[in-house]
């Protein structure tokens, strides 16, 4: 796969989704989906909706356990961004010290507009705030429900794992997750769901 990189500040970002179906090392990584019987328990790849003509546009899906993987599923030299890399990135599009640091769930100002794609091939109506002006490009590649067993909010909203795990509850990767109708950002931790990966 070739991706566009986007340069933020002082971070350098892949301007699409991943959308790998191999770890770093060339072992495959096991594709999920609507055949699937039981919640896996190592790393599994999905494409929303079984639907391989939408991976182009959107990147793949990937369940939590691929961040517990040894073997990287972002190419050398990459990761996935730790949240404090999420919160850089949010510093560098104008958010406040203050307001990074804010434990509210959707937070900040318009940072989350800047990153969304513009218009609505990718987004519902009204995408507010989306102008892109960063060029990160980021499209509403919605999510999947590992215990319903179904694909979500497909134009809605982008969720994006990241690397840091918390220290309370369930011990949960945390999220990020950008929506069509606001500009803001929202962090929360989340299990037993496949969401989009961006490495940095």
């Amino acid at each position: 796969n070739t991706y566009p990189i986007v340069t933020i500040g002082q971070q350098e970002w892949m301007g699409k989704n991943l959308r790998v179906k191999h770890y770093r090392n060339g072992d495959p990584i096991p594709s999920g989906g609507s055949q699937e019987i039981d919640l896996p328990k190592s790393g599994y790849y999905y494409a929303y909706n079984d639907d391989t003509s939408l991976v182009e546009d959107y990147g793949l899906l990937y369940n939590g356990y691929i961040l517990k993987e040894e073997r990287s599923v972002c190419p050398s030299g990459w990761t996935v961004p730790s949240e404090i890399q999420w919160r850089v990135l949010d510093m560098q599009l104008g958010m406040s010290w203050k307001e990074v640091n804010n434990r509210k769930n959707w937070y900040g100002y318009n940072e989350g507009g800047q990153l969304k794609e513009t218009g609505t091939k990718y987004w519902r109506l009204p995408n507010v705030g989306a102008t892109n002006e960063s060029g990160f490009s980021m499209r509403a590649g919605g999510y999947r429900n590992m215990v319903q067993k179904s694909f979500k909010s497909l134009g809605e909203d982008a969720y994006f794992w990241t690397s840091t795990i918390t220290e309370f509850g369930y011990n949960e990767p945390l999220i990020r997750r950008y929506s069509y109708n606001r500009a803001k950002t929202f962090q929360s931790a989340e299990h037993n769901r496949a969401f989009s990966i961006r490495c940095i």
